[in-house]
């Protein structure tokens, strides 16, 4: 009974926690700059918000519960390499975030330093 107890708490944190937030900020802006390419493109499809959602939203959302959940169940991997490995999965969400909230704004053509500093041409 205290381990589901303990479960329950960890995703109540989850919930609570800024990152999480973070990372569903940047799909937002993603999935707004993904759909202003497509109708500036003139291209824009419904169904391709979907289909997002599913291969994009989904899976980092509930991986990324899925870790945390065992970071903060299985004894072990509290501490600093529990922390570190918590904050290498963040910071793979959000790079990879960044990189696509940068492509879409090359297609927008609009160039920030960071967007510019990004590009190889």
């Amino acid at each position: 009974m205290e381990e589901m107890l303990r479960l329950w708490e960890v995703v109540l944190e989850f919930f609570q926690d800024a990152r999480l937030y973070t990372i569903l900020g940047l799909i937002v802006l993603d999935v707004l700059l993904g759909v202003a390419v497509a109708i500036k493109n003139g291209k824009f499809e419904w169904f391709k918000v979907g289909q997002f959602y599913r291969t994009m939203v989904s899976p980092y959302v509930i991986g990324y519960l899925a870790l945390y959940v065992m970071f903060g169940v299985v004894e072990g991997l509290e501490g600093i390499v529990g922390e570190g490995l918590h904050y290498l999965a963040f910071a793979a969400i959000v790079a990879n975030l960044l990189g696509s909230i940068a492509f879409h704004l090359r297609a927008l053509g609009l160039k920030a330093r960071w967007v510019a500093g990004l590009s190889r041409d």
